[in-house]
């Protein structure tokens, strides 16, 4: 009879260890593939991010005049951008895409991140991009908006300064905790 407990008891204990250990492997598995994709992620952002500062640089130091803005005309580049940043963080983990849209808002200002979110640029045609830049403005208009939201962020106002100009150093900092996903 005690062997019989003793076997049954062997026999349960086999089954339930099995069951925790294959419980176990799956979640560290899945939280594997988690760190990996947003690992990944980080570092497609950071890919997207550094030409950016590499230019902003070289305007700042006089080498790249051709970058400066004017003050209240808004640049479709600016919607490629803010998509482009969202397509490669997309992997990203929801506590550091919010960090990242944050720091898109101050960059690029809200009407170019909610029309990213809304409808990413297609780059493959100029048209397409500029067609949904239009609607989107049109829209704002009806709706009563501010045109200068499009020229209120900082990438904008910072280029839209002569080379030198401290809110290049600020916007300096800003791309690369962008680049970092801070």
């Amino acid at each position: 009879m005690e062997l019989q407990v003793i076997l049954l008891s062997a026999g349960v204990s086999a089954v339930v260890g099995a069951l925790v250990s294959l419980v176990a492997v799956a979640q560290v598995t899945v939280r594997q593939a988690k760190a990996q994709g947003g690992f990944e992620a980080r570092q497609a952002v950071a890919k997207v991010v550094q030409p950016w500062i590499s230019d902003v640089g070289m305007y700042r130091l006089r080498r790249l005049a051709s970058m400066q803005r004017e003050p209240d005309r808004a640049h479709a580049d600016d919607h490629a951008r803010v998509s482009d940043v969202l397509t490669a963080g997309a992997n990203l983990p929801n506590w550091r895409l919010r960090l990242v849209r944050r720091r898109l808002n101050r960059l690029f200002g809200p009407f170019w991140l909610e029309l990213a979110s809304l409808r990413p640029a297609d780059t493959s045609t100029t048209g397409s991009t500029f067609a949904v830049i239009l609607q989107a403005e049109l829209h704002a208009r009806d709706q009563g908006e501010d045109p200068r939201r499009r020229v209120s962020g900082l990438y904008h106002r910072a280029l839209s300064q002569e080379p030198g100009h401290p809110l290049q150093d600020r916007l300096l900092r800003e791309l690369r905790r962008l680049g970092q996903c801070r």
